[in-house]
């Protein structure tokens, strides 16, 4: 079918009924094994084998036509590595769809230029995602620049991104005064940066201040739990 093959192999009940396929049909397909529902009203052709893709398609689909891709899930699908495949997917706040297996997030502004098409899937662009998983954990410097380095270095994201999304960080993370990160033009030691790193890369780590100065940081560092005890080049270093 030209819409399954476009879509992963995936084929939707409204799809399915623009095609003229009765419910009677539809279940028929079902009790057969020719479709296999992945989701609610989303289904995969036998013969498809089930991919990653094909199941965040799946929610999109199975959700509605503004469901898109998104936190973890978009990191993955982006190639970003140590990301969970996890189906996440991002609707406007004024939806609240019931999707067993799928974790959604409700947003309240979700503009068009926040999201694209990568491999048939909509999915919130580089930027967007590096917001969405920020708002998750705010203060994991370490984390998001390592992201942040991967998706520099594959030119995913590109310098006047990155002085937009550390505006957005700002925006979005009440707690956070200010971010630092050698990929920025006003950090001190971009140009150092520049010529110490491999090109698109500033070694992959976001520096997160806590706003309210040093009671804030404080209460942040006593809040912390120690993992490990890790080595460094130059010094025994504490990784939190």
């Amino acid at each position: 079918m030209v819409a399954a093959g476009g879509q992963h192999g995936l084929i939707t009940r409204p799809q399915a009924t623009e095609l003229d396929f009765s419910p009677r049909t539809i279940g028929r397909r079902v009790a057969s094994g020719d479709w296999v529902p992945v989701f609610r009203d989303a289904f995969r052709l036998a013969g498809f084998p089930t991919t990653f893709e094909q199941r965040l398609l799946a929610a999109c689909l199975s959700i509605g036509p503004d469901a898109v891709a998104s936190h973890r899930g978009a990191a993955a699908l982006m190639g970003v590595p140590n990301q969970p495949r996890w189906v996440e997917v991002t609707v406007p706040r004024a939806r609240k769809p019931r999707t067993e297996e799928v974790l959604v997030h409700l947003s309240r502004s979700l503009a068009p230029g926040d999201v694209h098409v990568l491999r048939a899937v909509p999915t919130t662009t580089p930027v967007r995602t590096l917001v969405d998983l920020a708002e998750l954990r705010p203060y994991d410097g370490g984390r998001l620049g390592a992201i942040l380095d991967y998706l520099a270095s594959r030119r995913l994201v590109c310098r006047p991104e990155l002085e937009s999304l550390a505006e957005r960080l700002r925006a979005t993370c009440p707690h956070v005064e200010r971010i630092d990160y050698p990929g920025l033009a006003s950090h001190r030691d971009h140009d150092l940066a520049t010529r110490l790193f491999r090109p698109g890369r500033f070694g992959g780590v976001v520096t997160v201040t806590p706003r309210g100065g040093r009671e804030a940081g404080l209460a942040f560092c006593d809040a912390l739990r120690l993992v490990q005890v890790g080595r460094h080049a130059a010094a025994t270093i504490e990784c939190l």
